[in-house]
């Protein structure tokens, strides 16, 4: 890219729509974002730069999913100095995508939108439990929801408290009765944190016995869509 890219102002916000599949939701959040950077670049898509002593790809994600949590439809914006057609642009990021980080669309939105941690804060999560039984785990589910929050420890920070009432816009269903291994719940996001989905099943796990461990317990854990609040 032109070191003369750098003085163009971005003035087109192209939508990307992905998941993240298989072996891929292993990926730490920073290199999912390198994945994605390579895609775009191999695409031709004239992307913005930002200005200051590390030059970089400007865009703009929703929030960050735990390693090891996969997504069915996640979201990246990338502001481009010059327009280029919807279907073209789709046609060459999914010739250069992954396999298991698919493309599955991309639009412009309003170049003033708000950043994607901002708008999409209620995320729809599925479980897929395995090796453990149902009644129990939902049994668990509902002990810790009385407590009504989850004590995280951190590294050299004091521990910190997540409200689960808060944080939980629906609790966990199970979503087919004839498939009652798969499981729903809807968290909402807020500017001073989230809550980790991977944490809140291990602390219920942990209610059924320490004899179970999350990675026999989960088969499968995914955020399957984002939405913004409704008006």
């Amino acid at each position: 890219m032109s070191e003369n890219l750098r003085n163009i102002q971005a003035n087109f916000r192209l939508r990307i729509k992905f998941s993240i599949l298989g072996r891929l939701v292993y990926l730490s959040h920073k290199e999912t974002v390198q994945a994605l950077e390579r895609v775009i670049r191999r695409a031709n898509l004239p992307f913005d730069i930002s200005c200051g002593f590390s030059p970089h790809m400007k865009l703009s994600f929703c929030s960050a999913l735990p390693t090891g949590v996969g997504a069915q439809a996640e979201f990246v914006d990338v502001f481009l100095t010059s327009y280029v057609d919807e279907n073209l642009a789709l046609q060459n990021l999914q010739a250069c995508a992954l396999d298991q980080l698919p493309i599955i669309d991309c639009f412009y939105v309003d170049i003033k939108d708000l950043a994607l941690d901002e708008k999409f804060v209620l995320s729809t999560w599925q479980l897929v439990l395995q090796n453990c039984n149902v009644k129990d785990f939902l049994k668990a589910e509902n002990e810790l929801y009385k407590v009504g929050f989850i004590n995280i420890e951190r590294k050299n920070k004091k521990p910190k408290q997540v409200d689960l009432h808060k944080h939980i816009v629906k609790r966990l269903y199970i979503l087919n009765e004839k498939n009652n291994d798969v499981l729903t719940f809807i968290t909402q996001s807020f500017a001073d944190g989230s809550l980790r989905p991977d944490i809140y099943i291990k602390e219920i796990i942990s209610l059924m016995g320490s004899h179970l461990d999350y990675y026999d317990c989960v088969k499968a854990l995914d955020r399957v869509s984002l939405d913004a609040l409704p008006d």
